[in-house]
Protein backbone atom coordinates (compact mmCIF):
# COMPACT_ATOMS: atom_id res chain seq x y z
CA UNK A 1 0.00 0.00 0.00
CA UNK A 2 1.32 3.39 -0.87
CA UNK A 3 0.57 6.75 0.55
CA UNK A 4 -0.71 9.09 -2.09
CA UNK A 5 1.57 12.13 -2.03
CA UNK A 6 0.14 15.52 -1.06
CA UNK A 7 -1.09 17.63 -3.95
CA UNK A 8 -0.43 21.36 -3.83
CA UNK A 9 -3.11 23.01 -5.90
CA UNK A 10 -3.69 26.73 -6.11
CA UNK A 11 -7.00 28.16 -7.10
CA UNK A 12 -8.75 31.49 -7.25
CA UNK A 13 -12.39 32.37 -7.41
CA UNK A 14 -14.25 35.07 -9.27
CA UNK A 15 -17.94 35.77 -9.75
CA UNK A 16 -19.18 36.46 -13.21
CA UNK A 17 -22.28 38.42 -13.96
CA UNK A 18 -25.55 36.70 -13.10
CA UNK A 19 -26.46 34.36 -15.92
CA UNK A 20 -30.09 34.75 -16.96
CA UNK A 21 -31.51 35.08 -13.43
CA UNK A 22 -35.12 34.02 -13.20
CA UNK A 23 -37.30 34.33 -10.10
CA UNK A 24 -36.47 31.93 -7.28
CA UNK A 25 -34.03 29.99 -9.45
CA UNK A 26 -31.48 32.77 -9.82
CA UNK A 27 -27.91 31.51 -10.13
CA UNK A 28 -24.50 32.95 -10.85
CA UNK A 29 -21.34 31.33 -12.15
CA UNK A 30 -18.39 30.72 -9.83
CA UNK A 31 -15.02 29.94 -11.43
CA UNK A 32 -12.05 28.37 -9.65
CA UNK A 33 -8.63 28.00 -11.25
CA UNK A 34 -6.98 24.78 -9.99
CA UNK A 35 -3.30 24.37 -10.75
CA UNK A 36 -1.20 21.26 -10.03
CA UNK A 37 2.61 21.49 -10.10
CA UNK A 38 4.68 18.59 -11.42
CA UNK A 39 4.63 16.50 -8.26
CA UNK A 40 5.13 12.75 -8.64
CA UNK A 41 2.18 11.15 -6.89
CA UNK A 42 3.59 7.62 -7.13
CA UNK A 43 0.06 6.48 -7.81
CA UNK A 44 0.26 5.88 -11.58
CA UNK A 45 -2.94 7.83 -12.02
CA UNK A 46 -1.52 9.26 -15.22
CA UNK A 47 0.87 7.90 -17.82
CA UNK A 48 3.70 10.01 -16.45
CA UNK A 49 2.97 9.37 -12.78
CA UNK A 50 2.02 13.02 -12.31
CA UNK A 51 -1.45 13.99 -11.15
CA UNK A 52 -3.43 16.01 -13.64
CA UNK A 53 -7.04 16.94 -14.07
CA UNK A 54 -9.16 15.40 -16.82
CA UNK A 55 -12.02 16.93 -18.78
CA UNK A 56 -15.24 16.18 -16.96
CA UNK A 57 -13.68 16.16 -13.47
CA UNK A 58 -15.92 17.66 -10.82
CA UNK A 59 -15.34 19.09 -7.36
CA UNK A 60 -17.78 19.91 -4.56
CA UNK A 61 -17.51 23.32 -2.88
CA UNK A 62 -19.23 24.17 0.41
CA UNK A 63 -21.33 27.34 0.42
CA UNK A 64 -23.79 29.00 2.77
CA UNK A 65 -26.64 31.49 2.55
CA UNK A 66 -26.47 32.76 6.11
CA UNK A 67 -28.84 30.05 7.31
CA UNK A 68 -27.61 26.70 6.01
CA UNK A 69 -24.64 24.98 4.36
CA UNK A 70 -24.92 23.42 0.93
CA UNK A 71 -22.51 21.79 -1.53
CA UNK A 72 -22.41 22.88 -5.17
CA UNK A 73 -20.66 21.10 -8.04
CA UNK A 74 -18.07 22.72 -10.29
CA UNK A 75 -16.83 21.05 -13.50
CA UNK A 76 -13.84 21.40 -15.79
CA UNK A 77 -13.92 21.00 -19.55
CA UNK A 78 -10.12 20.97 -19.72
CA UNK A 79 -7.33 18.48 -19.10
CA UNK A 80 -3.87 19.06 -17.69
CA UNK A 81 -2.05 20.36 -14.65
CA UNK A 82 -3.89 23.69 -14.63
CA UNK A 83 -7.59 23.85 -15.43
CA UNK A 84 -10.63 25.95 -14.68
CA UNK A 85 -13.56 24.62 -12.65
CA UNK A 86 -16.83 26.47 -12.91
CA UNK A 87 -20.48 25.96 -12.15
CA UNK A 88 -23.73 27.58 -11.12
CA UNK A 89 -24.30 28.62 -7.50
CA UNK A 90 -27.73 29.53 -6.18
CA UNK A 91 -28.23 33.23 -5.62
CA UNK A 92 -27.71 34.19 -2.00
CA UNK A 93 -25.01 31.55 -1.43
CA UNK A 94 -21.30 32.28 -1.16
CA UNK A 95 -18.20 30.16 -0.62
CA UNK A 96 -17.57 29.12 2.98
CA UNK A 97 -18.96 27.20 5.93
CA UNK A 98 -21.77 29.00 7.76
CA UNK A 99 -20.22 29.45 11.22
CA UNK A 100 -16.47 29.57 10.64
CA UNK A 101 -16.42 30.83 7.06
CA UNK A 102 -13.86 28.13 6.16
CA UNK A 103 -13.85 27.56 2.41
CA UNK A 104 -13.90 23.83 1.71
CA UNK A 105 -13.54 21.93 -1.56
CA UNK A 106 -13.66 18.15 -2.03
CA UNK A 107 -12.63 15.96 -4.97
CA UNK A 108 -14.21 14.07 -6.58
CA UNK A 109 -17.67 15.60 -6.33
CA UNK A 110 -20.19 13.31 -4.64
CA UNK A 111 -23.10 13.36 -2.22
CA UNK A 112 -20.89 14.85 0.49
CA UNK A 113 -22.54 16.13 3.67
CA UNK A 114 -21.79 18.74 6.32
CA UNK A 115 -23.27 18.17 9.80
CA UNK A 116 -22.35 21.26 11.79
CA UNK A 117 -23.32 19.73 15.15
CA UNK A 118 -20.84 16.84 14.82
CA UNK A 119 -17.24 16.96 16.06
CA UNK A 120 -16.22 15.81 12.56
CA UNK A 121 -18.78 17.70 10.47
CA UNK A 122 -17.51 16.88 6.96
CA UNK A 123 -18.74 13.53 5.67
CA UNK A 124 -16.84 12.49 2.55
CA UNK A 125 -19.06 10.30 0.39
CA UNK A 126 -17.48 7.32 -1.39
CA UNK A 127 -20.13 5.59 -3.53
CA UNK A 128 -20.44 1.85 -2.96
CA UNK A 129 -20.03 1.28 -6.72
CA UNK A 130 -17.59 3.27 -8.90
CA UNK A 131 -17.41 2.69 -12.64
CA UNK A 132 -14.07 3.64 -14.21
CA UNK A 133 -15.10 2.59 -17.71
CA UNK A 134 -16.40 6.13 -18.15
CA UNK A 135 -13.96 7.88 -15.80
CA UNK A 136 -10.31 7.58 -14.75
CA UNK A 137 -8.53 6.25 -11.68
CA UNK A 138 -7.68 9.60 -10.13
CA UNK A 139 -11.41 10.11 -9.60
CA UNK A 140 -11.02 7.59 -6.78
CA UNK A 141 -8.34 9.61 -4.98
CA UNK A 142 -10.09 11.61 -2.21
CA UNK A 143 -8.75 15.17 -1.97
CA UNK A 144 -9.50 18.04 0.41
CA UNK A 145 -8.72 21.75 0.27
CA UNK A 146 -9.32 24.89 2.29
CA UNK A 147 -9.30 28.28 0.60
CA UNK A 148 -7.44 31.21 2.12
CA UNK A 149 -8.54 34.84 2.19
CA UNK A 150 -7.50 35.21 -1.45
CA UNK A 151 -9.34 32.02 -2.43
CA UNK A 152 -6.20 29.99 -3.01
CA UNK A 153 -6.83 26.30 -2.41
CA UNK A 154 -4.17 23.72 -1.46
CA UNK A 155 -5.49 20.19 -1.92
CA UNK A 156 -4.35 17.30 0.24
CA UNK A 157 -4.85 13.56 -0.01
CA UNK A 158 -7.25 12.05 2.50
CA UNK A 159 -6.33 8.36 2.19
CA UNK A 160 -3.77 5.77 1.27
CA UNK A 161 -4.29 3.49 -1.70
CA UNK A 162 -4.00 -0.24 -2.17
CA UNK A 163 -3.08 -1.09 -5.74
CA UNK A 164 -4.36 -4.34 -7.25
CA UNK A 165 -2.98 -5.28 -10.63
CA UNK A 166 -4.49 -8.36 -12.30
CA UNK A 167 -2.91 -9.93 -15.37
CA UNK A 168 -3.95 -12.75 -17.70
CA UNK A 169 -7.56 -11.61 -17.38
CA UNK A 170 -9.73 -13.15 -20.13
CA UNK A 171 -12.48 -10.53 -20.06
CA UNK A 172 -13.09 -7.13 -21.63
CA UNK A 173 -14.36 -5.54 -18.43
CA UNK A 174 -13.74 -6.55 -14.80
CA UNK A 175 -15.44 -5.84 -11.48
CA UNK A 176 -13.51 -5.95 -8.22
CA UNK A 177 -15.46 -6.33 -4.98
CA UNK A 178 -13.63 -5.55 -1.72
CA UNK A 179 -15.27 -6.54 1.55
CA UNK A 180 -13.98 -5.55 4.98
CA UNK A 181 -13.46 -8.27 7.57
CA UNK A 182 -12.57 -5.94 10.43
CA UNK A 183 -15.80 -3.88 10.20
CA UNK A 184 -14.03 -0.74 8.93
CA UNK A 185 -16.16 1.30 6.57
CA UNK A 186 -15.10 1.24 2.91
CA UNK A 187 -17.89 3.33 1.36
CA UNK A 188 -20.70 5.66 2.30
CA UNK A 189 -20.38 8.85 4.36
CA UNK A 190 -16.93 8.82 5.99
CA UNK A 191 -15.97 11.60 8.45
CA UNK A 192 -12.88 13.70 7.74
CA UNK A 193 -10.62 13.82 10.79
CA UNK A 194 -8.54 16.91 11.49
CA UNK A 195 -5.19 16.41 9.83
CA UNK A 196 -6.94 15.90 7.45
CA UNK A 197 -7.59 12.23 6.68
CA UNK A 198 -10.52 9.89 6.20
CA UNK A 199 -11.58 8.58 9.59
CA UNK A 200 -13.39 5.42 8.52
CA UNK A 201 -16.01 4.46 11.05
CA UNK A 202 -17.34 1.00 11.64
CA UNK A 203 -19.78 -0.90 9.47
CA UNK A 204 -21.71 -4.04 10.31
CA UNK A 205 -20.16 -7.08 8.66
CA UNK A 206 -22.00 -7.69 5.41
CA UNK A 207 -23.41 -4.18 5.22
CA UNK A 208 -23.08 -2.07 2.08
CA UNK A 209 -20.77 0.35 3.92
CA UNK A 210 -18.35 -2.49 4.54
CA UNK A 211 -17.79 -3.12 0.84
CA UNK A 212 -16.63 -1.28 -2.26
CA UNK A 213 -17.14 -2.28 -5.90
CA UNK A 214 -14.89 -0.95 -8.68
CA UNK A 215 -15.41 -1.55 -12.41
CA UNK A 216 -12.75 -1.01 -15.09
CA UNK A 217 -11.86 -1.94 -18.65
CA UNK A 218 -9.31 -4.70 -19.25
CA UNK A 219 -6.49 -3.74 -21.61
CA UNK A 220 -3.95 -6.27 -22.90
CA UNK A 221 -5.35 -8.79 -20.41
CA UNK A 222 -4.42 -6.42 -17.55
CA UNK A 223 -6.60 -4.39 -15.21
CA UNK A 224 -5.54 -2.21 -12.27
CA UNK A 225 -7.60 -0.96 -9.34
CA UNK A 226 -6.81 1.52 -6.55
CA UNK A 227 -8.67 1.17 -3.25
CA UNK A 228 -8.74 4.23 -0.95
CA UNK A 229 -8.38 3.45 2.73
CA UNK A 230 -7.56 5.33 5.94
CA UNK A 231 -3.91 6.01 6.72
CA UNK A 232 -3.13 3.68 9.57
CA UNK A 233 -5.98 1.18 9.97
CA UNK A 234 -5.22 -2.48 9.16
CA UNK A 235 -6.45 -3.49 5.71
CA UNK A 236 -8.06 -6.90 6.13
CA UNK A 237 -10.18 -7.62 3.03
CA UNK A 238 -11.92 -10.32 1.09
CA UNK A 239 -11.34 -9.55 -2.61
CA UNK A 240 -13.19 -11.05 -5.54
CA UNK A 241 -12.66 -10.31 -9.24
CA UNK A 242 -15.54 -10.90 -11.66
CA UNK A 243 -16.04 -10.74 -15.38
CA UNK A 244 -18.26 -7.67 -15.36
CA UNK A 245 -20.27 -8.89 -18.36
CA UNK A 246 -20.90 -12.52 -17.30
CA UNK A 247 -20.50 -12.35 -13.48
CA UNK A 248 -18.03 -15.26 -13.68
CA UNK A 249 -15.66 -15.33 -10.68
CA UNK A 250 -12.11 -14.92 -12.02
CA UNK A 251 -10.28 -14.75 -8.71
CA UNK A 252 -10.96 -14.60 -4.99
CA UNK A 253 -8.84 -14.44 -1.86
CA UNK A 254 -9.38 -13.80 1.84
CA UNK A 255 -6.67 -12.17 3.94
CA UNK A 256 -5.99 -14.27 7.05
CA UNK A 257 -4.53 -11.20 8.74
CA UNK A 258 -3.65 -7.66 7.76
CA UNK A 259 -0.09 -8.50 6.71
CA UNK A 260 -1.09 -11.26 4.30
CA UNK A 261 -2.07 -8.74 1.66
CA UNK A 262 1.63 -8.52 0.74
CA UNK A 263 1.73 -12.18 -0.31
CA UNK A 264 -1.40 -12.33 -2.44
CA UNK A 265 0.68 -11.72 -5.55
CA UNK A 266 2.04 -15.26 -5.33
CA UNK A 267 -1.30 -16.69 -6.43
CA UNK A 268 -1.65 -17.84 -10.07
CA UNK A 269 -2.83 -17.56 -12.76
CA UNK A 270 -3.77 -13.97 -11.89
CA UNK A 271 -0.99 -11.98 -10.27
CA UNK A 272 -1.65 -9.11 -7.89
CA UNK A 273 1.01 -6.50 -7.28
CA UNK A 274 0.71 -4.56 -4.04
CA UNK A 275 3.31 -1.87 -3.58
CA UNK A 276 5.21 -1.30 -0.34
CA UNK A 277 3.37 0.77 2.25
CA UNK A 278 4.72 4.20 3.18
CA UNK A 279 3.16 5.39 6.43
CA UNK A 280 2.45 9.07 6.97
CA UNK A 281 1.50 10.13 10.49
CA UNK A 282 -1.75 12.15 10.53
CA UNK A 283 -0.15 15.09 12.31
CA UNK A 284 -2.36 17.07 14.65
CA UNK A 285 -0.25 20.13 13.85
CA UNK A 286 0.18 19.82 10.08
CA UNK A 287 3.78 18.56 10.27
CA UNK A 288 5.12 16.30 7.52
CA UNK A 289 7.33 14.15 9.74
CA UNK A 290 8.63 12.19 6.73
CA UNK A 291 10.35 15.39 5.60
CA UNK A 292 11.86 16.43 8.96
CA UNK A 293 15.66 16.06 9.13
CA UNK A 294 16.32 16.63 12.87
CA UNK A 295 16.20 12.93 13.55
CA UNK A 296 17.98 10.20 15.48
CA UNK A 297 17.69 6.43 15.51
CA UNK A 298 16.83 4.72 18.75
CA UNK A 299 19.50 2.66 20.45
CA UNK A 300 19.54 -0.83 18.98
CA UNK A 301 21.42 -2.68 21.73
CA UNK A 302 19.38 -5.54 23.17
CA UNK A 303 18.99 -3.82 26.56
CA UNK A 304 17.89 -0.48 25.14
CA UNK A 305 16.12 -1.23 21.85
CA UNK A 306 12.50 -0.53 20.99
CA UNK A 307 12.43 3.05 19.72
CA UNK A 308 12.84 3.03 15.94
CA UNK A 309 13.35 6.75 15.42
CA UNK A 310 12.88 10.06 17.22
CA UNK A 311 12.40 13.43 15.48
CA UNK A 312 11.94 16.98 16.71
CA UNK A 313 11.22 20.48 15.44
CA UNK A 314 10.34 23.81 17.00
CA UNK A 315 8.39 26.89 16.10
CA UNK A 316 8.20 30.20 17.95
CA UNK A 317 6.00 28.82 20.74
CA UNK A 318 6.32 25.05 20.86
CA UNK A 319 8.70 22.11 20.65
CA UNK A 320 7.29 19.08 18.80
CA UNK A 321 8.41 15.47 19.21
CA UNK A 322 7.71 12.46 17.01
CA UNK A 323 8.77 8.90 17.79
CA UNK A 324 8.06 5.35 16.68
CA UNK A 325 8.10 2.51 19.21
CA UNK A 326 8.10 -1.22 18.53
CA UNK A 327 4.84 -2.66 19.79
CA UNK A 328 6.48 -5.88 21.02
CA UNK A 329 8.67 -3.84 23.41
CA UNK A 330 5.71 -2.12 25.10
CA UNK A 331 3.27 -3.31 27.73
CA UNK A 332 -0.06 -3.60 25.94
CA UNK A 333 -1.99 -5.48 28.62
CA UNK A 334 -5.46 -3.92 28.67
CA UNK A 335 -5.85 -4.72 32.37
CA UNK A 336 -3.43 -1.89 33.23
CA UNK A 337 -4.79 1.66 33.14
CA UNK A 338 -1.48 3.14 32.01
CA UNK A 339 1.85 1.69 30.94
CA UNK A 340 5.26 2.65 29.51
CA UNK A 341 6.34 5.86 31.20
CA UNK A 342 8.43 8.27 29.11
CA UNK A 343 11.02 10.69 30.50
CA UNK A 344 12.27 13.63 28.45
CA UNK A 345 15.74 15.17 28.66
CA UNK A 346 15.68 18.70 27.29
CA UNK A 347 17.11 22.18 27.56
CA UNK A 348 18.91 24.88 25.63
CA UNK A 349 22.44 26.23 25.73
CA UNK A 350 21.40 29.55 27.29
CA UNK A 351 20.70 28.09 30.74
CA UNK A 352 23.67 28.49 33.12
CA UNK A 353 22.51 25.34 34.92
CA UNK A 354 22.67 23.33 31.73
CA UNK A 355 25.78 21.50 32.96
CA UNK A 356 24.49 18.04 33.82
CA UNK A 357 26.65 15.24 32.44
CA UNK A 358 24.57 12.58 30.76
CA UNK A 359 25.22 8.98 31.72
CA UNK A 360 23.38 8.10 28.52
CA UNK A 361 24.73 10.52 25.95
CA UNK A 362 28.17 11.19 27.43
CA UNK A 363 29.90 13.77 29.60
CA UNK A 364 30.08 16.22 26.69
CA UNK A 365 26.28 16.27 26.53
CA UNK A 366 24.35 18.73 28.66
CA UNK A 367 20.69 19.42 29.30
CA UNK A 368 18.66 21.59 31.62
CA UNK A 369 16.41 18.96 33.21
CA UNK A 370 14.80 15.59 32.85
CA UNK A 371 11.20 15.00 33.78
CA UNK A 372 7.96 13.23 33.06
CA UNK A 373 6.70 13.28 29.50
CA UNK A 374 3.75 10.95 29.95
CA UNK A 375 2.28 7.45 29.70
CA UNK A 376 2.27 5.95 26.20
CA UNK A 377 -0.31 3.16 26.49
CA UNK A 378 -3.78 3.38 28.02
CA UNK A 379 -5.83 0.21 28.55
CA UNK A 380 -3.68 -1.64 26.03
CA UNK A 381 -3.87 0.84 23.15
CA UNK A 382 -1.53 3.69 22.12
CA UNK A 383 -2.36 7.02 23.76
CA UNK A 384 -0.47 9.97 25.20
CA UNK A 385 -1.28 10.96 28.78
CA UNK A 386 0.69 13.58 30.67
CA UNK A 387 -0.07 15.59 33.75
CA UNK A 388 3.01 17.58 34.73
CA UNK A 389 6.41 19.07 33.83
CA UNK A 390 7.11 19.39 30.14
CA UNK A 391 3.65 19.58 28.60
CA UNK A 392 2.14 22.08 31.03
CA UNK A 393 -0.28 23.79 30.81
CA UNK A 394 -1.74 20.98 28.63
CA UNK A 395 -3.06 18.04 30.64
CA UNK A 396 -4.57 14.69 29.85
CA UNK A 397 -4.33 13.77 26.19
CA UNK A 398 -4.45 17.31 24.79
CA UNK A 399 -0.76 17.71 24.03
CA UNK A 400 -0.24 14.65 21.89
CA UNK A 401 -1.71 11.96 19.72
CA UNK A 402 -0.89 8.35 18.97
CA UNK A 403 -1.77 5.78 16.32
CA UNK A 404 -1.00 2.13 15.66
CA UNK A 405 0.29 0.84 12.34
CA UNK A 406 1.74 -2.60 11.72
CA UNK A 407 4.32 -3.49 14.36
CA UNK A 408 4.75 0.05 15.69
CA UNK A 409 3.01 2.68 17.78
CA UNK A 410 3.52 6.24 16.51
CA UNK A 411 3.44 9.34 18.74
CA UNK A 412 3.39 13.09 18.29
CA UNK A 413 3.76 15.40 21.31
CA UNK A 414 3.60 19.19 21.60
CA UNK A 415 5.59 20.83 24.39
CA UNK A 416 5.25 24.45 25.47
CA UNK A 417 8.61 26.18 25.20
CA UNK A 418 7.71 28.09 28.38
CA UNK A 419 7.18 24.84 30.33
CA UNK A 420 7.98 24.91 34.05
CA UNK A 421 10.61 22.16 33.89
CA UNK A 422 13.06 23.33 31.23
CA UNK A 423 11.95 26.61 29.63
CA UNK A 424 13.37 27.32 26.20
CA UNK A 425 12.47 30.97 25.86
CA UNK A 426 15.75 32.85 26.24
CA UNK A 427 16.58 35.36 23.54
CA UNK A 428 20.15 34.00 23.58
CA UNK A 429 19.06 30.43 22.86
CA UNK A 430 19.27 29.13 19.32
CA UNK A 431 19.29 25.37 19.89
CA UNK A 432 17.45 22.88 22.09
CA UNK A 433 19.01 19.58 23.17
CA UNK A 434 16.51 16.71 23.28
CA UNK A 435 16.57 13.02 24.22
CA UNK A 436 14.17 10.47 25.68
CA UNK A 437 13.89 7.25 27.70
CA UNK A 438 10.83 4.98 27.80
CA UNK A 439 10.51 2.75 30.86
CA UNK A 440 8.80 -0.63 30.81
CA UNK A 441 6.40 0.25 33.61
CA UNK A 442 2.75 -0.16 34.43
CA UNK A 443 0.28 1.73 36.61
CA UNK A 444 -1.31 -0.69 39.13
CA UNK A 445 1.17 -3.09 40.56
CA UNK A 446 4.32 -1.00 40.16
CA UNK A 447 7.34 -1.44 37.94
CA UNK A 448 8.40 -4.47 35.90
CA UNK A 449 12.12 -4.03 36.47
CA UNK A 450 14.79 -1.90 34.83
CA UNK A 451 14.04 -2.43 31.16
CA UNK A 452 14.11 0.79 29.15
CA UNK A 453 14.38 2.15 25.62
CA UNK A 454 16.59 5.07 24.58
CA UNK A 455 16.57 7.61 21.75
CA UNK A 456 18.73 8.87 20.21
CA UNK A 457 21.50 6.21 20.42
CA UNK A 458 23.70 6.18 23.51
CA UNK A 459 27.15 7.75 23.33
CA UNK A 460 28.76 4.29 23.31
CA UNK A 461 26.91 3.56 20.06
CA UNK A 462 27.73 6.88 18.42
CA UNK A 463 24.62 8.79 19.46
CA UNK A 464 24.02 12.27 20.82
CA UNK A 465 21.07 14.42 21.87
CA UNK A 466 19.10 15.93 19.01
CA UNK A 467 20.00 19.54 18.17
CA UNK A 468 16.75 21.38 17.42
CA UNK A 469 16.96 24.92 15.93
CA UNK A 470 14.93 27.42 17.99
CA UNK A 471 13.41 30.50 16.36
CA UNK A 472 12.88 33.58 18.53
CA UNK A 473 10.31 32.81 21.22
CA UNK A 474 6.76 34.13 21.01
CA UNK A 475 4.20 33.34 23.70
CA UNK A 476 1.35 31.19 22.36
CA UNK A 477 -1.95 32.94 21.80
CA UNK A 478 -4.26 29.98 22.49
Amino acid sequence: MILMAVMALASCEKKSELVAPAGENETYIVTLQATAPDIDTRTEYSATGVFSWSAGDQISVLCNNGTENKYFTLTTAESGASVTFSGAIDAGYSLGELTSGTKIALYPASDHKYVAADSKPIKFNIPSVIDFTTSHYSANMPLYAEGDADNNFAFQNLACGFKFKFTEVSASKARLVIQSQNTYQLSGDIPIHSGPYLDHGYADIGSQKGSLTLIANVEDETVTFYVPFRYYAPFFPIITLYDADTDEVLYTNTAAHSAQINSLGNVKPITISVTGYVFSFPSKYGIDWNAETVSGEGDSSSDNSGIKVMKAKADASYLYLYFEVEKAKLITDASYDYANSATLYAGDESDPNCTKSSWIWGSAETYTADGTLGWLVHNGVPAFYSWETFVQPDTGNKAGSAVENGDYFYYEVRIHRNNTKAPMTSTSASTAHVGMIIYYQKYKGGSLGGFYMIAPKTASHGGALLRVPLPAYVAPTE
